[in-house]
């Protein structure tokens, strides 16, 4: 069974597409769908929202990128946009540099059919998206979408895509 997660607004943004394309996905899969909250504590227990055998499908929002971009790693790092400045810290002093997803990205991209085009990312950031899908690649099978900001026609578009993706894909 697929489990999709999108993130509530946060910041400067009034709305986050992110869970608009979740829940139009998880539509079309007949999954669960959880909101987060944008928060380090959430990224750490977001995996606990499934069950052993259950693949995750975090979807979150990138403003400044124009294409859907499903990320292959997710990094043991971690700061705030407002404090770059000072220094990116480790998620888990004791974790591994890296995870990556060992799930057909590479399929998902190849069958994704609309605009915005999608694309195999290699960096979640350093902020929550990336904390989410490292701490989840520790206990499931999972996968992070990063989505441009888009209005909310266009991302129940993309997210009934990406369940038609996923589906294809991950069945």
């Amino acid at each position: 069974m697929f489990v999709f997660t999108g993130f509530e607004p946060f910041g400067d943004h009034d709305y986050n597409p992110s869970w608009d394309v979740a829940q139009a996905a998880a539509r079309v899969c007949g999954s669960a769908c959880h909101l987060l909250a944008v928060d380090f504590e959430t990224a750490k227990s977001a995996w606990e929202l499934s069950e052993p055998d259950d693949v995750l499908i975090h979807v979150g929002v990138a403003a400044s990128r124009q294409t859907v971009d499903f990320e292959r790693f997710a990094h043991n790092a971690t700061g705030d946009y407002e404090s770059l400045s000072e220094g990116v810290m480790s998620l888990d002093a004791n974790g591994p540099l890296a995870r990556t997803t060992d799930l057909a990205l590479r399929k998902m991209v190849d069958e994704w059919g609309i605009e915005p085009a999608a694309r195999e990312s290699r960096d979640a950031g350093v902020y929550v998206c990336n904390a989410t899908l490292f701490h989840s690649l520790g206990h499931r099978r999972a996968i992070f979408v990063h989505v441009p900001m888009v209005d909310e026609e266009v991302a129940r578009t993309l997210g009934e895509e990406l369940g038609r993706v996923v589906q294809a894909a991950l069945r």
